[in-house]
This record gives structure tokens, sequence and C-alpha cells, in this order.
């Protein structure tokens, strides 16, 4: 997903949001790491122990200095629709759920060095693969998330660029993660 899709309220400031092919490696001069929740160190789809996701990067260019922007991800709708198995019983249960919408970071996993006029962050969303109710686990289901990232001067906070983009996570039967299914790109997608 290297789009350039974007709402232009502040001239000459970009935000690309990469995440594809799958094993690709971050911006030269992107000296991040994922968190803990990733597998692996490289951008695309994974299947974790603990996480069906995408390994996404934003790089976010600004006309003059870093120093003189802010950087903002929200949530702006989600749902998970699917399965539940129990792991004693092998019975199945729906699931329909969504998490609140929101400011959704960065928090943490950010790149912005002083003098310079790009800045990077770090995210790995996904479906995290917990239990429920003690005994229940994902078998199946599709999550999908549209996100909003911002890229605003501090000196003007209305003068942003901003950038719509989703993701949409395809779990199969048995709690695989569909590469071919999962989907991610500008804009947005159904919930």
């Amino acid at each position: 997903m290297t789009s350039r899709a974007q709402a232009t309220v502040s001239p000459y400031s970009t935000i690309t949001v990469r995440s594809l092919p799958t094993g690709a490696s971050l911006t030269p001069g992107d000296n991040l790491h994922f968190s803990y929740n990733s597998c692996q160190s490289t951008l695309g789809w994974e299947q974790c122990p603990q996480l069906w996701g995408i390994n996404v990067e934003v790089v976010a260019t600004v006309p003059d200095i870093v120093d003189n922007w802010t950087v903002s991800q929200y949530v702006l709708s989600n749902s998970f629709h699917g399965y539940l198995k129990d792991v004693n019983t092998g019975a199945m249960s729906p699931i329909n759920s969504s998490d609140p919408n929101g400011f959704d970071g960065p928090y943490d996993n950010i790149q912005k060095i002083s003098g310079t006029k790009t800045m990077y962050y770090l995210d790995d969303p996904g479906v995290k693969n917990v239990r429920f109710n003690g005994t229940q686990v994902i078998d199946s289901g599709t999550y999908a998330v549209n996100y909003e990232t911002r890229l605003c001067n501090n000196a003007q906070p209305s003068a942003c660029t901003i950038y719509d983009w989703y993701i949409r996570v395809i779990i199969t039967p048995g709690g695989q993660l569909s590469f071919s299914q999962s989907s991610t790109g500008p804009g947005s997608t159904q919930i």
C-alpha cells in the first residue's frame, strides 16, 4: 500500500503508509523496530502466536522541519465478525464486536529527529489472538478498521494533511490468516 491518495489542507506535506509487499524493508533512515506483538521486523502481513495482522510504516514529510509538526492516528470505525471455538469442547459460537474509536497513536514508536523534514512511525494493527471467557479462541472471522492519519502544523493546528487508510484481516477456519483475502489500502472498507 504505497499510495499517496490524501486530502491535503496543508500544502507540501505528505503522508505515505507503506505495508506491502510482505517482507519489504523499512525506508532507509527509519531506525525503528516493530513492537513485541510483531513476530517479524519487515513490512506486510503476519501470523504471529499472539496476533494476526500487518506491519505498516507511516512516513510523513514536511516542507520545513518536523519540529513544527505533529502526527497522529485515529480509528474511525472498526469491527470483528466471526466465530469463537471452545478449546475444550470444540463448540463454535458467533462473535460480533468493536473497540472504541478515537485516538490511536503513535504512542512511542515514532522517529522525529529535530531539524529534519521526515518523520516515521510504525504500527502493527490486527486481531489479538487471546482467550475469551477462559476457553474460547478465534476460529475464523473478519476484522476491519478504518484509520485516519493527520499531519498538522503546530502553529496552525487546522493546517493538516489527512490520509485515510484501512486494513481488512481475514481469518479462515482453524485460525489461519488468509494472506490472499486480507487487504489494506488508501480510503476505507465496509465495516
